[in-house]
């Protein structure tokens, strides 16, 4: 096994699953329907961060929080050509606009990230029914001051006090420290809450 072969997996997993949703929309007679994507590999001291849409991968280390990923929305594209600020795309009626997502082409396109692991990184996964109801700063304190599963649970809890208009999935991957002679062993654990919708 190997990075490379990670991402190969990876890749091949897009792939067909790009394949079987253009396959589904024909079909369907062309009818509209994609996903967005986002996905954490790591392999030894090593991370890549893939994403397509507008789900979401942040990053906390050392007590401060950043987002990894770039969203692929109309909005996010005029706020980086300075046409739109980012407090006007919170209220842009376009601001659920994607520009990419799996199964809209023949050939799916992927952003990547990739970085070296450092000891108490925090990873958060999220759909935009979760963005969409909390604030950053609200993420941030959830993975800053809880546990993985904890911080799962009270992001949840407060998309759903807030209406949880669209669905919602939420990861937390927490690097721990997991002994060895060289310090450098580690244990990851993922925890996830599946889709909600309100009232469901």
């Amino acid at each position: 096994a190997s990075a490379a072969d990670l991402l190969g997996r990876l890749e091949a997993a897009v792939l067909r699953a790009n394949s079987e949703l253009r396959a589904l929309i024909r079909g369907r007679r062309g009818v509209a329907m994609g996903s967005t994507l986002v996905a954490l590999l790591v392999f030894e001291r090593h991370f890549a961060c893939v994403w397509s849409g507008d789900s979401r991968i942040y990053l906390l280390r050392d007590g401060r929080m950043s987002q990894v990923s770039r969203d692929h929305t109309e909005v996010q594209d005029m706020i980086d050509s300075g046409v739109m600020t980012p407090e006007e795309a919170k209220h842009s009626p376009r601001r659920h606009v994607i520009t990419r997502a799996i199964g809209v082409a023949d050939t799916p396109e992927l952003d990547l990230d990739s970085g070296e692991l450092a000891e108490g990184d925090v990873f958060l996964l999220c759909s935009d029914g979760l963005t969409g109801h909390v604030t950053d700063a609200e993420i941030e304190v959830a993975l800053r001051d809880t546990g993985a599963q904890a911080a799962c649970e009270a992001l949840l809890s407060l998309v759903l006090e807030r209406g949880a208009s669209d669905n919602v999935t939420i990861v937390v991957v927490r690097r721990q420290n997991g002994g060895g002679d060289d310090g450098g062993t580690t244990r990851w654990l993922p925890n996830a809450r599946a889709a909600r919708r309100s009232g469901s």
